[in-house]
């Protein structure tokens, strides 16, 4: 059993990332058009919200997390409101996906949970099952978070660079990302990026 399962199932209710509705960026960028409907990946997907989304929304959505039982949440989600994407147990750090086989990549919080250690191959990963000019959404702390946010806090020249490895960042801007615990927001960076 992963942490995260534990955690899902030590926590009935109130899980401290999830929001129970899409973030306002995600909705943003589909309404107008900077994500063109086509192929989703939502990676750590919790249970389910912005897959769900993204499928209702009219994209073809795989959503992958860690924990069997935040799956298993996400799939009753689905199921209650008529979505149909795909979602199963997996890691980003080894995606058992083909590559280029997504348009868009979408991250509420995988990327700063990640052990610096990881972070080269998870970018690996992303760019791999991306189509060229593809596009990532990804949702990160930034170091304005309180300090005991976990686990990874980041800065925007430092979260800048690491994208740089495999994307073109075309913007990086400071939002409120909001949780189980409602207000106050914490200040993450929303970062939208596309493959090279």
């Amino acid at each position: 059993m992963t942490s995260f399962d534990r955690i899902y199932r030590q926590r009935t209710s109130r899980i401290p990332w999830h929001s129970g509705a899409p973030d306002v960026e995600l909705i943003d960028v589909v309404r107008r058009g900077i994500v063109p409907i086509g192929r989703a990946l939502d990676v750590g997907c919790g249970q389910g919200t912005e897959s769900v989304f993204l499928a209702l929304m009219g994209f073809r959505t795989t959503g992958i997390d860690l924990s069997a039982r935040a799956i298993g949440k996400a799939r009753r989600l689905a199921r209650l409101l008529g979505a149909r994407p795909t979602l199963r147990v997996a890691s980003v750090l080894d995606l058992p996906l083909r590559r280029a086989s997504f348009d868009f990549v979408n991250d509420r919080g995988c990327f700063h949970s990640l052990a610096p250690s990881d972070r080269s191959t998870y970018l690996r990963e992303v760019a791999r099952v991306l189509a060229p000019r593809g596009r990532l959404l990804l949702r990160a702390f930034s170091t304005r978070a309180p300090r005991d946010s976990r686990p990874h806090r980041f800065t925007r020249p430092a979260l800048r660079t690491l994208l740089a490895e495999r994307f073109v960042v075309q913007w990086i801007r400071l939002v409120p990302l909001l949780s189980a615990a409602g207000p106050p927001a914490i200040p993450v960076w929303a970062c939208l990026a596309r493959a090279r």
